[in-house]
Protein backbone atom coordinates (compact mmCIF):
# COMPACT_ATOMS: atom_id res chain seq x y z
CA UNK A 1 0.00 0.00 0.00
CA UNK A 2 1.36 3.27 -0.96
CA UNK A 3 0.82 6.37 1.17
CA UNK A 4 1.64 9.68 -0.59
CA UNK A 5 1.33 13.15 1.14
CA UNK A 6 2.48 16.70 -0.28
CA UNK A 7 3.13 19.99 1.00
CA UNK A 8 2.41 21.59 -2.25
CA UNK A 9 3.19 25.66 -1.81
CA UNK A 10 4.23 25.27 1.94
CA UNK A 11 8.10 26.89 2.86
CA UNK A 12 10.25 23.77 4.16
CA UNK A 13 12.12 25.79 6.67
CA UNK A 14 10.39 24.62 9.49
CA UNK A 15 8.10 22.16 10.76
CA UNK A 16 5.08 24.29 11.23
CA UNK A 17 3.06 25.19 8.39
CA UNK A 18 3.56 22.03 6.92
CA UNK A 19 0.41 19.78 7.97
CA UNK A 20 1.06 17.08 5.44
CA UNK A 21 4.51 16.30 7.36
CA UNK A 22 3.08 16.74 10.37
CA UNK A 23 0.41 14.20 10.17
CA UNK A 24 3.33 11.81 8.67
CA UNK A 25 5.19 11.99 11.68
CA UNK A 26 1.96 11.85 13.68
CA UNK A 27 1.08 8.44 11.97
CA UNK A 28 4.58 7.28 12.49
CA UNK A 29 4.12 7.22 16.38
CA UNK A 30 1.16 5.24 15.84
CA UNK A 31 0.60 1.13 16.05
CA UNK A 32 -0.17 -0.11 13.35
CA UNK A 33 2.58 1.68 11.38
CA UNK A 34 1.06 2.40 8.09
CA UNK A 35 4.16 2.63 6.45
CA UNK A 36 7.80 1.27 6.99
CA UNK A 37 9.72 3.78 4.71
CA UNK A 38 9.72 7.34 3.67
CA UNK A 39 10.78 7.96 0.27
CA UNK A 40 12.04 11.54 -0.49
CA UNK A 41 12.99 12.67 -3.81
CA UNK A 42 15.93 14.65 -2.36
CA UNK A 43 16.71 16.21 1.43
CA UNK A 44 15.51 19.66 0.33
CA UNK A 45 12.30 18.22 -0.30
CA UNK A 46 12.13 17.30 3.28
CA UNK A 47 13.30 20.50 4.94
CA UNK A 48 15.48 23.45 4.11
CA UNK A 49 17.72 23.67 6.70
CA UNK A 50 19.41 20.25 7.07
CA UNK A 51 19.32 20.51 11.07
CA UNK A 52 15.00 20.06 10.25
CA UNK A 53 16.04 17.53 7.96
CA UNK A 54 18.31 15.20 10.22
CA UNK A 55 15.21 15.73 13.19
CA UNK A 56 12.80 14.52 11.41
CA UNK A 57 15.12 11.29 9.86
CA UNK A 58 15.84 10.96 13.92
CA UNK A 59 12.22 11.14 14.47
CA UNK A 60 11.29 8.90 12.20
CA UNK A 61 14.24 6.43 13.02
CA UNK A 62 12.90 6.22 16.15
CA UNK A 63 9.62 4.86 15.41
CA UNK A 64 11.31 2.41 13.21
CA UNK A 65 10.69 3.77 9.95
CA UNK A 66 13.99 4.89 7.46
CA UNK A 67 13.90 7.37 5.22
CA UNK A 68 15.64 6.88 1.62
CA UNK A 69 16.42 9.92 -0.08
CA UNK A 70 15.85 9.13 -4.06
CA UNK A 71 18.40 11.62 -5.74
CA UNK A 72 21.12 10.49 -3.67
CA UNK A 73 20.52 7.32 -2.70
CA UNK A 74 20.79 7.96 1.26
CA UNK A 75 19.46 4.99 3.25
CA UNK A 76 18.84 6.24 7.00
CA UNK A 77 19.46 2.96 7.99
CA UNK A 78 22.84 3.10 6.28
CA UNK A 79 25.79 4.28 8.71
CA UNK A 80 27.13 5.98 5.40
CA UNK A 81 24.22 7.29 4.99
CA UNK A 82 23.81 9.26 8.21
CA UNK A 83 27.32 10.07 7.65
CA UNK A 84 26.86 11.61 4.73
CA UNK A 85 23.99 13.88 5.89
CA UNK A 86 26.41 15.16 8.73
CA UNK A 87 28.36 16.12 6.17
CA UNK A 88 25.96 17.90 4.35
CA UNK A 89 25.34 19.60 7.39
CA UNK A 90 28.84 20.80 7.80
CA UNK A 91 29.05 21.79 4.16
CA UNK A 92 25.28 23.39 4.89
CA UNK A 93 27.43 25.85 7.96
CA UNK A 94 29.90 26.47 5.98
CA UNK A 95 27.71 27.75 2.72
CA UNK A 96 26.06 30.00 6.02
CA UNK A 97 29.50 31.05 7.08
CA UNK A 98 30.65 32.11 3.77
CA UNK A 99 27.59 34.27 2.82
CA UNK A 100 28.47 35.93 5.81
CA UNK A 101 31.47 36.87 4.78
CA UNK A 102 30.82 37.86 1.65
CA UNK A 103 28.41 40.11 2.58
CA UNK A 104 30.39 41.52 5.51
CA UNK A 105 32.68 41.91 2.22
CA UNK A 106 30.22 44.06 0.22
CA UNK A 107 28.92 45.77 3.09
CA UNK A 108 32.81 47.73 3.59
CA UNK A 109 33.79 47.60 -0.13
CA UNK A 110 33.52 50.69 -1.59
CA UNK A 111 30.70 51.17 -4.31
CA UNK A 112 33.07 53.40 -6.04
CA UNK A 113 35.15 50.06 -6.66
CA UNK A 114 32.74 48.31 -7.30
CA UNK A 115 30.88 50.61 -10.42
CA UNK A 116 32.15 50.36 -13.75
CA UNK A 117 34.43 53.68 -14.61
CA UNK A 118 32.96 55.91 -17.39
CA UNK A 119 35.85 57.38 -19.59
CA UNK A 120 35.49 61.45 -18.92
CA UNK A 121 34.22 60.91 -15.32
CA UNK A 122 35.21 59.91 -11.72
CA UNK A 123 33.43 57.77 -9.31
CA UNK A 124 32.89 59.44 -6.04
CA UNK A 125 31.59 57.97 -3.12
CA UNK A 126 28.74 59.06 -1.13
CA UNK A 127 29.46 58.82 2.29
CA UNK A 128 27.02 57.84 5.37
CA UNK A 129 28.25 60.77 7.93
CA UNK A 130 26.53 58.54 10.94
CA UNK A 131 26.97 54.83 10.00
CA UNK A 132 30.44 52.95 9.45
CA UNK A 133 30.72 49.16 8.08
CA UNK A 134 32.07 46.67 10.25
CA UNK A 135 35.37 47.47 9.13
CA UNK A 136 35.50 50.57 10.37
CA UNK A 137 35.12 52.62 7.01
CA UNK A 138 31.76 54.89 6.40
CA UNK A 139 28.97 53.03 4.56
CA UNK A 140 28.73 53.67 1.02
CA UNK A 141 25.54 54.90 0.37
CA UNK A 142 25.71 55.90 -2.66
CA UNK A 143 28.31 57.59 -5.69
CA UNK A 144 28.15 60.63 -7.59
CA UNK A 145 30.04 61.31 -10.90
CA UNK A 146 32.20 64.09 -11.49
CA UNK A 147 33.76 65.48 -14.79
CA UNK A 148 37.39 64.34 -15.13
CA UNK A 149 38.71 67.15 -16.94
CA UNK A 150 41.32 65.64 -18.59
CA UNK A 151 39.48 63.17 -19.83
CA UNK A 152 36.26 64.85 -20.54
CA UNK A 153 38.75 67.28 -23.01
CA UNK A 154 40.19 63.84 -25.06
CA UNK A 155 35.78 62.93 -25.14
CA UNK A 156 35.17 67.14 -26.27
CA UNK A 157 38.06 66.14 -29.24
CA UNK A 158 36.92 63.28 -30.32
CA UNK A 159 33.45 64.80 -30.71
CA UNK A 160 34.67 67.79 -32.59
CA UNK A 161 36.82 65.49 -34.68
CA UNK A 162 33.41 63.40 -35.96
CA UNK A 163 31.43 66.56 -35.90
CA UNK A 164 33.57 68.75 -38.11
CA UNK A 165 35.65 66.23 -40.14
CA UNK A 166 33.25 63.58 -40.65
CA UNK A 167 35.82 60.97 -40.51
CA UNK A 168 34.97 57.55 -40.11
CA UNK A 169 35.52 55.32 -36.53
CA UNK A 170 38.98 53.71 -38.14
CA UNK A 171 40.28 57.11 -39.28
CA UNK A 172 39.38 59.09 -36.10
CA UNK A 173 40.84 56.26 -33.53
CA UNK A 174 44.24 57.08 -36.15
CA UNK A 175 44.10 60.86 -35.99
CA UNK A 176 43.42 60.84 -31.75
CA UNK A 177 45.93 58.18 -31.31
CA UNK A 178 48.68 60.36 -33.32
CA UNK A 179 47.63 63.35 -30.86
Amino acid sequence: MNYLVSDEGCSGTTLTDRPALQSLIDIAKKCPRPYDVLLVDDPSRLGRNLTLVLSIVEELNSCGIFTYFVNQQLDSHDQSGQQLLATGMLEEQFLVRLKGRVRRGQDCQSLNDALPKCYGFTNVPIEDSVRNCECGDPVVVGVKREIHPEEADRVRRIFDLYGSERLSLLALVKRVNEE
